[in-house]
């Protein structure tokens, strides 16, 4: 029998903003499907104009909260390439360093915050608490290694300030080095618990055609920097990042 109905899922939990989804079925098939971004528009493009070079990372890290560092170093890397400014060896060193830091922060979130209650079949992370109480305790330790790595690189657990246009304006002493090494290696147990944990969780099966992207520099996985490389065998020189995107507006999407 062929039906018609709507679904409409208004402000989505665990995302990383605002959403909604609306999908909508005609006579059994699939009319609609709409992923609905609706935060307010920032105009971010129009905040920097007339922004001198030096302050131009500070806004754009406002980008977003969790990936805070990201927004930085794009700015930041930008303007360098503009400029032909090649940062010390040591300020690159620590940069990673920050960018390691964001990267454990936000994977620990989206894993124990945003996916878990869904794998658990539970409204949200509080209930793990009380049902798996040690892997949540290993979460928070992640997190906190993560704002520390961060913190100690950047000046912030979020939107940085040290990182700047020539390298950084602040570099962590050699004792703090030392101190997050040995944090580094104390959390390893956290590390593995959580790694065990996910892997008896059960990814329902979904397959189709996607094309994945990601940054190649012949030597180890990069998260600053490299080619742009897709699994439909494009290589493009990160420059040219426009040419494998697809940007477009819809009339029901802020983004």
């Amino acid at each position: 029998m062929k039906v018609d109905f709507n679904i409409d899922i208004h402000h989505l939990p665990r995302v990383e903003g605002h959403g909604n989804i609306h999908i909508s079925v005609k006579d059994g098939k699939l009319a609609e499907a709409c992923w609905e971004v609706i935060e307010t528009p920032r105009f971010f493009e129009m905040m920097l104009r007339g922004v001198s070079a030096e302050r131009a990372s500070f806004l754009t890290s406002r980008i977003c909260g969790i990936c805070s560092i990201s927004h930085s170093l794009a700015s930041i890397r930008a303007l360098e390439r503009a400029m032909e400014i090649e940062p010390p060896k040591a300020a690159k060193a620590i940069r990673l360093l920050a960018m390691h830091g964001e990267t454990l922060q936000s994977h620990a979130l989206h894993l124990f915050f945003l996916a878990a209650p869904d794998f658990l079949d539970m409204p949200s992370a509080v209930p793990i608490l009380h049902s798996h109480p040690e892997i949540v305790k290993a979460g928070l330790l992640l997190k906190e290694l993560g704002n520390e790595l961060s913190i100690a690189t950047t000046g912030r657990a979020t939107h940085p300030v040290s990182l700047v246009l020539g390298g950084v304006s602040k570099a962590p002493s050699k004792q703090r080095l030392k101190e997050l090494k040995e944090m580094i290696l104390k959390r390893r147990t956290a590390l593995d618990r959580t790694t065990d944990f996910f892997r008896t969780l059960s990814i329902p099966e979904f397959v189709r055609e996607t094309e994945f992207i990601s940054l190649r520099n012949g030597k180890d996985y990069p998260f600053i920097g490299g080619d742009l490389v897709s699994t439909d065998g494009v290589v493009r020189d990160e420059n040219d990042y426009l040419l494998m995107t697809n940007e477009y507006l819809t009339d029901f999407s802020t983004s």
